[in-house]
């Protein structure tokens, strides 16, 4: 009789760093594609753009300048005499996203024809 010796935790261990690894490749295409989308003034916006990790599950793409929410999102800018100026969006990491993922989903649905 032949028998089958399964490590079900190197295995699930194994699957979850290759499911990172491919979250951080996934991030990195993101990075990538929100610089290219970013508006540039001076290029610092564009520089912070990053990508960080928790080493198991999680990722970040990102900047962590403050005034990054005011351009991808828009505000309103306080004028020196009292009056107010719309500052219109100019986004840069959610249209990223929808690219990325369109791509992923696109990757992934060829790989199951």
């Amino acid at each position: 009789m032949a028998e089958l010796n399964w490590d079900v935790d190197a295995f699930v261990e194994s699957v979850r760093s290759d499911a990172y690894q491919s979250l951080l490749s996934a991030a990195g295409a993101l990075q990538a594609s929100a610089k290219q989308l970013c508006p540039v003034r001076s290029g610092r916006l564009r520089d912070s753009i990053t990508v960080t990790g928790n080493g198991t599950d999680s990722v970040t793409v990102g900047s962590d300048l403050p005034y990054a929410a005011a351009v991808e999102f828009g505000h309103v800018e306080k004028l020196k005499d009292g009056g107010e100026k719309q500052i219109p969006a100019q986004p840069f990491l959610i249209p990223a996203f929808e690219e990325v993922k369109a791509a992923l989903r696109d990757r992934g649905l060829e790989a199951f024809k």
